[in-house]
């Protein structure tokens, strides 16, 4: 994702994946994530994709330990969003601008591609 991400906004500086896999237990797969949080700066984010599953738990679990944020619902939209609002916020005001940024990027194309299409029959007329 972060090299999907990188093909539109360029290099995402700061910005590092930790998958997990599916012969690591949650200890070591914990692990991992605190070495790299023991030098990482405070304040930094944690994303995860889907709230309750293991990374999401994960990431819980080390926001109480680390001056780290914590966020579920990983997408390249708010990947993306997460590198660009951090230079301007930071704490939970920068959370919940994500959240918010995140939220606007859902949409159901299929309805407003029929009310484009409505509007551009109506003004035919």
């Amino acid at each position: 994702m972060i090299k999907g991400a990188e093909m539109i906004v360029g290099t995402l500086k700061n910005t590092y994946a930790f998958p997990i896999l599916p012969e690591q237990s949650v200890d070591d797969y914990k692990s991992k994530i605190e070495l790299f949080l023991k030098r990482a700066p405070k304040g930094s984010i944690l994303i995860a994709d889907l709230f309750g599953g293991t990374t999401s738990n994960v990431a819980a679990a080390l926001s109480k330990q680390y001056d780290v944020l914590a966020v579920s619902g990983l997408d390249m939209a708010m990947l993306i969003a997460a590198t660009e609002l951090r230079e301007e916020y930071e704490g939970n005001e920068l959370i919940e601008k994500l959240i918010e940024k995140s939220k606007e990027n859902c949409k159901n194309i299929g309805k407003m591609l029929r009310e484009a299409s409505l509007r551009n029959h109506d003004n035919k007329n």
